[in-house]
């Protein structure tokens, strides 16, 4: 029985390689691994990750995206609808302009997506208790879905009009034109992360590990000493120019804070 348990030992260490490297050098595929310094510069100086998986951030293969700022200074105030659990086309079904969505605090925990008029998701989001507003902008071609177990969701609507705010700027999660609806200039970014389509159809992905989490956001709504300003106190050191005509993607809730 011992020398069995001996030759069954050997076999997985051969199999899995040896972590310690002293079978298996330390390789991938054949070739060594080399760092990409120019990525890791990138993230070290403005948080910013370079060579964006499309899996992970599927905004980043859209063509049309940059095309949405033509619907924002379209977009007027309207009536609201209700929505229940589907998909929505536009024009079949809504217009194109600018949305917001809301469900009660009681509704199932909901989700929102919205692609564009290729098929390519550009915004997943979550709707859950405090957290249950959404702003989407619907271009033509585009399509709304709303997902949820039980509960409708509000859909109103909206002129675009510029977030006010003296030094943060609080974004709750949804598409957003920058010069229309965010103010053109440098920000802190406070939260953990920003997805940007620039004017001219390039992506960027910009990643805060010290910023405060959704998850940690919603635990702290629900404690006696939470304060809304609390965010306002952090301090980040990822400063993010966005100009007029970029559009920004907030999968969940995105604080700024103006330089």
């Amino acid at each position: 029985m011992k020398h069995i348990k001996i030759s069954i030992l050997l076999s997985v260490m051969f199999l899995s390689g040896c972590a310690f490297h002293g079978i298996m050098p330390a390789q991938y595929d054949g070739e060594e691994l080399a760092r990409d310094e120019s990525s890791i510069d990138a993230y070290i100086n403005n948080g910013q990750i370079m060579n964006v998986n499309e899996s992970r951030y599927p905004f980043i293969e859209s063509m049309t995206l940059v095309d949405v700022v033509d619907v924002v200074s379209g977009s007027a105030d309207g009536e609201t609808e209700t929505l229940e659990a589907g998909s929505y086309s536009v024009p079949e079904d809504l217009e194109a302009g600018v949305y917001m969505l809301e469900i009660a605090r009681e509704v199932s925990s909901s989700a929102v997506v919205v692609y564009d008029s290729e098929n390519v998701r550009i915004l997943e989001t979550s709707l859950i208790r405090d957290n249950n507003v959404a702003y989407v902008i619907l271009d033509e071609g585009y399509r709304l879905e709303f997902k949820t177990r039980f509960g409708t969701a509000d859909i109103t609507p909206i002129q675009a009009e510029e977030i006010s705010s003296e030094e943060s700027v609080y974004i709750p999660p949804g598409m957003y034109s920058v010069g229309e609806q965010v103010p053109a200039g440098e920000y802190q970014l406070i939260s953990e992360e920003l997805l940007l389509m620039r004017q001219d159809g390039s992506p960027e992905v910009y990643w805060n590990s010290y910023g405060e989490s959704f998850e940690y956001r919603m635990e702290r709504t629900m404690s006696d000493d939470y304060r809304p300003d609390e965010l306002e106190e952090i301090e980040s050191s990822i400063v993010i120019n966005v100009e007029a005509g970029d559009v920004i993607i907030a999968q969940k809730f995105l604080v700024l804070t103006e330089q």
